[in-house]
């Protein structure tokens, strides 16, 4: 830092301390101005304005009574427009002092119309106002539809906004509606015009979600959408509304009372809009997911049918029919093995008697046997009857029992099985109203349960 003596006050002569070089003044005196004086605003007219080749801005800010030397360098004047002689101003600058000339100057870093000035001022007012009532909490704003079937635009049919938002849904989603609501986006009758089509979309609820937008401009331009009572109806809006005015560095009172802003329009349309390529992937996925779900499921079923099927069979009274025959062959084939074997014995104890006879042979004795052999032989012929009639006897009255313990039988003789969701009734127990299902022999009803007894 450069130093500073107070100057002497008598005429003695001065110390070698005290004593500034030109550079070593100039330099106090910017430090001076730097330290003690922030960027502030300044208005005047523009004189002797230069754009150098560097692309660096030099010109005079004057008024009726004094002037002031300015330097506006290129990163900061990129993109906007080059002022005119003679135009008034709002410069906002840092004062400083240029040491190789010795001039007071200002470092500028912005440059506005005067009149943009104004407007500006009335934009920050606006938005302090709204933002103290609530109007751009994050609380109170609307999700966005994530696939918008029909979208609302309210915009001029003549701009470049509307083409950008056009081109950009054709690409994106031919399929998706969209809905123009014509109006002025510039001039004094805009704000007027923009109210009036954003309320007709409100009214008329043909869209998911509106899209209010229009292209760049200057601040005088873009001054439609920065309108209060537009505001307030953008805020009580029961439908998500979408704000995309100007370029990236424009801001909107809209931008901000909206449920959502867009840097442009084009990306507007692409907020609200899914890519029909990430359609077409996420209906593959879809597909290639359900047909597993599907698959599997049909594995299931399968697979219980199965298993139905076997309780089925276990359980039917023709299998049963069949266990009974199967038990009473046997019965059958082991009472013939029976008789055989007691046939074999008759004849072995006939064979032995013979030949004891014929051993003793005596006429009466033989007769005797002989008429013994024909008793026996009757006894055995009838016995046998009578077991083989029995063992018919108890086939046929299990054959009976059996049938008897059909359903199909007992639904023959005018009886019938109700079931309810499926399960037997066994008892009163269900309440009025419920729903049955009556079987029959042939057929079924519907019936629902009325007064029980």
């Amino acid at each position: 830092m450069s130093r500073f003596t107070p100057p002497a006050t008598d005429n003695s002569p001065p110390n070698a301390r005290s004593i500034f070089q030109v550079n070593e003044l100039l330099d106090t005196l910017k430090h001076g101005l730097e330290m003690n004086f922030p960027p502030l605003w300044v208005e005047g007219e523009i004189s002797n304005f230069v754009a150098a080749r560097s692309g660096h801005w030099y010109f005079t800010l004057k008024d009726a009574r004094a002037q002031i030397r300015c330097a506006c360098f290129r990163n900061r004047n990129m993109g906007k427009t080059l002022p005119t002689e003679g135009q008034r101003v709002l410069v906002r600058g840092q004062p400083t002092v240029y040491t190789q000339r010795g001039d007071l100057q200002l470092i500028v870093e912005d440059v506005q119309d005067a009149g943009a000035g104004a407007l500006h001022a009335a934009f920050e007012k606006l938005k302090r106002k709204l933002q103290d009532e609530g109007l751009f909490d994050s609380a109170r704003k609307q999700s966005l539809p994530e696939n918008p079937r029909c979208i609302g635009v309210v915009t001029s049919p003549a701009g470049a906004a509307l083409h950008d938002v056009l081109s950009t849904l054709r690409r994106r989603n031919p399929l998706l509606r969209v809905i123009l609501y014509p109006s002025l986006v510039q001039g004094a009758e805009a704000p007027a015009a923009l109210d009036q089509a954003l309320d007709t979309a409100l009214r008329r609820r043909e869209c998911d979600v509106i899209l209010l937008t229009r292209g760049g401009g200057s601040l005088e331009d873009l001054q439609a959408f920065n309108d209060e009572a537009l505001a307030r109806r953008i805020a009580e809006a029961d439908l998500p509304i979408v704000s995309a005015v100007g370029h990236e560095v424009d801001f909107s009172i809209s931008d901000f009372v909206a449920d959502a802003r867009a840097a442009t329009p084009t990306a507007a349309a692409e907020l609200l809009s899914r890519d029909q390529a990430e359609w077409i992937r996420s209906l593959s996925r879809a597909r290639h997911t359900l047909t597993r779900a599907l698959q599997e499921r049909l594995r299931m079923a399968s697979r219980e049918l199965g298993h139905q099927q076997a309780r089925l069979r276990a359980l039917s009274p023709q299998r049963r029919m069949q266990d009974r025959g199967q038990w009473l062959d046997d019965l059958s084939q082991r009472l013939q093995r029976a008789i055989d074997l007691q046939l074999r014995q008759s004849q072995r104890q006939l064979t032995t008697e013979q030949r004891a006879l014929r051993d003793h042979s005596p006429a009466r004795r033989i007769a005797q046997r002989h008429d013994q052999l024909s008793m026996l032989q009757s006894r055995l012929s009838r016995g046998t009857r009578q077991t083989l009639d029995q063992a018919h006897n108890r086939l046929s009255h299990t054959q009976a029992r059996l049938g008897d313990l059909s359903p199909h039988n007992v639904l023959a003789r005018g009886y019938s099985i109700t079931r309810h969701n499926g399960a037997i009734v066994r008892d009163a127990t269900l309440p009025e109203g419920s729903p049955l299902t009556i079987q029959l022999a042939t057929g079924s009803l519907k019936a629902t349960v009325g007064e029980k007894d």
